[in-house]
């Protein structure tokens, strides 16, 4: 397994594509998981440039990718930036949440997502949001997301527990969408705030 954890203390990255929290499995081959995790409640990870991710799971075998924020808080500034990324491609499940408690801030002009689950393989896809989700960006046509599951072969499921807000045009507070034969949930208990034209508090899209 390939784990990556945070317990205290704090992370910055200025360049782009830079992440905070890394894990990673690149073998094709492989069942082994990628875990990537933050439990440190006084704790901040930033990030300034385009791409990068507070904490970033991605696996390229069959195993599961797992991104998790429990305590502290993360701060994203450039376009296509993650708080939390969970991605897969081959059969294993992505998923990335975030407890009660936490906060993420993501302020890109485009692109931005608080949590993204992504399964581009045969995997699920799960993204859930307990915590303070913020995106003020002003969005183009890419959107900015709070809550995002994404999955081609298999369901996705994105729900809030806690708060997002979004700002600019094309925001999305949850989200889900499938372009397989699996399911789109889109759920929440909290509070979603969109403020952008355009905008979704709570969407599900299939497209198979």
């Amino acid at each position: 397994a390939a784990t990556a954890s945070m317990t205290g203390g704090s992370i910055a990255t200025q360049g782009s594509n830079g992440y905070g929290i890394w894990a990673a499995v690149l073998n094709p081959a492989s069942t082994a998981a990628a875990t990537a995790t933050m439990d440190a409640a006084a704790s901040t990870i930033t990030t300034q440039q385009t791409g990068a991710a507070g904490i970033y799971a991605r696996n390229e075998g069959n195993g599961t990718a797992t991104a998790t924020l429990l305590n502290g808080r993360i701060s994203t500034a450039g376009s296509y930036g993650y708080g939390l990324y969970a991605g897969t491609v081959g059969a294993g499940n992505a998923v990335a949440s975030s407890s009660a408690g936490t906060s993420i801030q993501t302020s890109g002009m485009d692109g931005a997502k608080g949590i993204l689950a992504q399964a581009l393989g045969t995997g699920n896809a799960t993204a859930t949001n307990g915590g303070t989700v913020l995106t003020t960006g002003a969005s183009g046509i890419d959107g900015n997301f709070g809550s995002y599951a994404s999955a081609s072969g298999g369901n996705a499921t994105a729900g809030n527990t806690g708060t997002i807000t979004t700002g600019g045009t094309f925001g999305y507070g949850v989200y889900a969408s499938t372009t397989g034969n699996g399911t789109a949930t889109a759920t929440s208990s909290g509070a979603v705030t969109t403020n952008g034209p355009y905008s979704t508090g709570i969407g599900a899209h299939i497209d198979n």
